[in-house]
């Protein structure tokens, strides 16, 4: 952690905090549903893969630049869940 947040003050398990939870799964499960219906592991391993690979790296940067925001929004909802 970064040393200005001291750690008693990190929601444990927050997904508000997980800049892959926060933004970048949703893309991911919104570009996988399109594919309908996946019939094997090995399909569906294949399709993230080459949806994880086409997401552009800036979706990925802006979600990780945007933590120290979501921060500070859930440490003003005193822990709560953020929109």
């Amino acid at each position: 952690m970064p040393s200005f947040v001291p750690n008693d003050r990190i929601p444990p398990n927050s997904p508000d905090l997980n800049s892959l939870e926060f933004y970048v799964w949703s893309i991911l499960k919104e570009r996988v549903n399109k594919h309908g219906l996946i019939s094997s592991f090995a399909r569906l391993a294949e399709i993230l893969m080459a949806e994880w690979e086409a997401i552009p790296q800036q979706v990925i940067s802006d979600a990780v630049d945007s933590w120290q925001s979501r921060v500070c929004q859930v440490e003003q909802a005193g822990g709560s869940h953020i929109e």
